[in-house]
């Protein structure tokens, strides 16, 4: 193994990914947690699109215009 001069250290909200290099070769380490984040959808078991209705998309401030 040689010796590595540089790292790179790519964090994602999933894991993390470590790169030592060096001009000859690259090393990667893959980093994962013991108990990951489970993503739920912020709409999960709701009936609609989670807006509220009208005055918020069509209000008199709005910028759609309707043609």
């Amino acid at each position: 193994m040689t010796a590595h001069n540089h790292s790179i250290v790519w964090i994602d909200h999933r894991e993390a990914r470590v790169f030592h290099f060096c001009a000859d070769e690259v090393e990667t380490l893959i980093v994962r947690p013991n108990d990951p984040h489970v993503h739920i959808h912020h709409k999960a078991n709701t009936i609609g699109s989670g807006h509220t209705p009208g005055f918020a998309r069509e209000g008199p401030n709005s910028r759609i215009s309707k043609c």
